[in-house]
């Protein structure tokens, strides 16, 4: 995720797996005492604390799990468990196992209904507001659903072309005629006339 590069002020906010490796706080070099250090030098430094898996984490008997409500759904309040914890992220030297402390982020667990439980990490700032993350944790369904309807209703696949400029206007376009149709339904929801582009009304 380092090496994202994205605009002042946006987050990310993404999924990992049970492996994933953070140190649960910022590790220091553990400098050896003297006449310890025999043999060889040692390549990479060691840290005074070891990287743990997120599993483990929420695997803990003493995990501060919390029962939110992470938004409304079409169906109700969409409940669950969760709990976020400040670490520190780990990052691999070149292609070696071994690890690195990284910067700070946000790690977000959730259990769901049925048992399952989902690990997410973001670099959000330590003083951004839960009911954010909780917000983001519920951004995923919306996001494939509008690219299942670009994919099914509105073309997204046709494109054929072999330049990025003609697939990042076709890509536009697109996303141009779902705003718009999304606002039509919206607007025949509550049943209520509709302002196009050009500010008239239109009564569906």
């Amino acid at each position: 995720m380092d090496g994202l590069k994205l605009p002042g002020e946006v987050w990310y906010f993404a999924a990992t797996n049970a492996k994933e490796q953070v140190f649960l706080e910022q590790p220091q070099i553990c400098n050896p005492e003297p006449g310890k250090n025999r043999g060889r030098p040692k390549k990479h430094p060691i840290w005074t604390i070891q990287p743990v898996s997120v599993k483990s984490i929420a695997e803990d008997p003493a995990a501060p799990w919390e029962q939110v409500t992470l938004a409304e759904g079409s169906k109700g309040p969409i409940l669950a468990q969760r709990f976020m914890l400040r670490v520190v992220a780990c990052r691999k030297d070149g292609n070696r196992n071994y690890l690195k402390p990284g910067k700070e982020v946000w790690l977000y667990i959730r259990k769901y209904e049925d048992g399952t439980i989902k690990y997410f990490v973001s670099n959000a700032p330590q003083d951004i507001p839960c009911a954010e993350l909780d917000r983001a944790a519920t951004l995923r369904w919306p996001i494939e659903q509008c690219f299942e309807e670009c994919k099914s209703y509105l073309g997204m696949t046709h494109y054929e072309g072999c330049s990025y400029p003609g697939w990042k206007r076709h890509i536009l376009f697109v996303m141009i005629a779902h705003l718009f149709t999304t606002q039509i339904r919206e607007n025949v929801k509550k049943g209520g006339p509709f302002n196009n582009a050009y500010g008239r009304q239109v009564v569906l």
